[in-house]
């Protein structure tokens, strides 16, 4: 089944892909990992909470799903970007209610946040005016860009 989706950027740069998780769509920091294996320990780390994870090998879900392997008991990514997978990968995220994403260019993606630094995003398979005012509505996970001024903590 086609699903035609999107993955929106801040600054409102669209690509276009397949959505292949969980309907519905997500917002988070977009990030990226090198990583050629270990897809199922990337997702249930919880370094990438309040993420969107694109992974940069171009086949994801090529060796299934070994939930013996996970690093937490959840999934924390709040979606997935790729430019290929498997269904089991996929249907293994859409179980979990992650938004996931195929077919999006992901060299180009990776060379626009190393140039350009950390950026919110969203995806899904709403127009992509939508996803973008839904990036937009994300806070920031770089504190130094979200605090307006210093903030002291007490002690």
């Amino acid at each position: 089944m086609n699903r035609p989706a999107h993955l929106v950027l801040e600054d409102g740069t669209v690509f276009p892909g397949r959505a292949v998780g969980a309907a519905g769509t997500a917002a988070g920091e977009a990030c990226f990992t090198t990583a050629m294996a270990g897809y199922e320990q990337s997702v249930t780390d919880p370094s990438y909470a309040r993420q969107v994870l694109a992974f940069t090998y171009p086949l994801v879900g090529n060796y299934g799903v070994d939930d013996a392997a996970l690093e937490s008991s959840r999934v924390w990514t709040e979606g997935v970007v790729m430019r290929r997978s498997r269904p089991a990968w996929s249907s293994w995220l859409a179980g979990r209610g992650i938004v996931a994403l195929e077919e999006i260019e992901t060299r180009t993606l990776v060379r626009k946040l190393r140039d350009g630094g950390a950026m919110r995003c969203a995806l899904g398979e709403a127009p992509p005016e939508e996803l973008h005012a839904r990036a937009l509505a994300e806070p920031h996970l770089d504190w130094e860009r979200a605090l307006a001024e210093p903030q002291l903590a007490s002690t």
